[in-house]
């Protein structure tokens, strides 16, 4: 394992036992994540991007770097929302225990129910009802 990776693994740890923050996590994560790319190792990391992509799409972006090829990342200046924190929590969790292998997190998406069903919203319903209205039908 390189440095790289504990040092990472070392603050998935930390925030696991509660010693830091969401936004460091995301910030670690990410940064392994995107310089990973095409080495082979950022199925350890998929879990917890998939958390952070749907809790905070735009949290994370990749700028054109001037001074050399590639990217940069640079993240939003928001926190990590409050409500995902503990479907990231257990993607860390995953990450740390299982190598991160695509397939180990069970997260229930918000707006489902434990058993997979969609918990519907009266403003998502109502739209429903008006898309229906506007659908051709024969």
């Amino acid at each position: 394992m390189s440095s790289a990776a504990s040092s990472i693994n070392d603050v998935l740890a930390a925030y696991v036992a509660g010693r830091e923050k969401a936004t460091r996590v995301v910030a670690v994560v990410a940064e392994a994540y995107y310089r990973e790319a095409g080495k082979g190792k950022r199925e350890t990391w998929r879990p917890v991007m998939d958390v952070i992509e749907r809790a905070a799409p735009g949290l994370v972006e990749l700028v054109g770097s001037p001074g050399k090829p590639g990217f940069e990342i640079r993240l939003a200046q928001r926190e990590f929302p409050k409500p995902y924190e503990a479907d990231l929590k257990r993607a860390v969790e995953a990450a740390l225990a299982g190598g991160g292998r695509r397939g180990t997190v069970d997260v229930t998406p918000p707006g489902t129910t434990d058993d997979g069903e969609r918990k519907t919203s009266l403003v998502s319903r109502l739209f429903a009802a008006v898309k229906r209205m506007f659908t051709a039908s024969a």
